[in-house]
């Protein structure tokens, strides 16, 4: 059984070009909805096989938008893969027949072995919203058989924020979870992500205090990280593919193709 997307306004070669390697490849299957024209065009100007697309022309964001309701659970959709239309209006799309999306979440391998899981909010209330957010990362991770040995909360400022996370703790517990929780990790310890990685010594689920630190991360020099971006929701898992490498979109493809396929894996390259 092959995962099954919607993806919405492709109009990015790099999307573009890893749908179709992906259907010859046969990791997934995917409906389109978008500009038919517009994709079209860019597939002739790039020697693309148009033919390969199954495409619901509409234009706009809000008729994207209104095709995705309609289709999200007539066709069985696994998973929502984003191009270039508003995220705010998915997740809207989304919050009508499931819970709202709670958080950020990125699947990082690091040269070649799955390594962590990181987890922000766009914006962080407080101790509550992060200790929701850290167990929703976490129940996801559990159902694709990922069992993270540590939970790290990474600091922003040692003086204040340990305080803040011993709280972030404290509900952690009260919401039922009883994993090992380290706070002693800074940014500094992300700079050298190689090493990070290896301290941690098997897969971990790490929590970031804002955007920011996911952006150090992703541009450190000298490694081969590959990240799969979601937005997590109880039932469908929004991939966000907009200004993405083809080689991150086709690493996500692989993983959930592996997720449907297995519903639990190891190690996923």
């Amino acid at each position: 059984m092959k995962a099954k997307f919607i993806v919405l306004a492709p109009y990015e070669l790099n999307i573009l070009t890893t749908i179709i390697d992906s259907i010859l490849l046969n990791l997934a299957s995917f409906i389109i909805i978008g500009d038919k024209k517009k994709i079209r065009l860019l597939c002739l100007k790039y020697n693309l096989n148009y033919n390969l697309l199954q495409i619901y022309d509409e234009i706009g964001d809000i008729n994207i938008c209104l095709k995705l309701e309609e289709l999200i659970n007539e066709k069985s959709i696994d998973y929502v893969l984003v191009g270039d239309v508003q995220k705010d209006l998915v997740m809207q799309v989304l919050a009508k027949t499931h819970q709202n999306v709670l958080t950020n979440f990125y699947l990082l391998s690091v040269n070649n072995k799955l390594s962590f899981g990181l987890s922000y909010l766009e914006n962080s209330i407080d101790f509550e919203n992060e200790a929701l957010a850290i167990l929703e990362s976490k129940m996801f991770l559990n159902k694709l058989g990922l069992l993270p040995n540590k939970i790290v909360l990474i600091n922003d400022n040692r003086q204040t924020y340990n305080k803040d996370y011993e709280l972030t703790k404290m509900y952690l517990q009260r919401l039922g979870v009883n994993d090992k929780i380290y706070t002693h990790y800074g940014l500094m310890d992300l700079i050298n992500i190689g090493r990070f990685s290896k301290e941690l010594d098997s897969f971990s689920l790490v929590y970031l205090p804002n955007k920011s630190y996911l952006e150090i991360l992703l541009h450190q020099q000298n490694i081969d990280v590959k990240t799969c971006q979601i937005a997590l929701n109880n039932k469908h898992h929004m991939l966000l593919a907009t200004g993405n490498t083809s080689k991150d979109i086709l690493f996500s493809i692989f993983l959930f193709n592996k997720f449907t396929k297995q519903n639990a894996f190891v190690n996923a390259i």
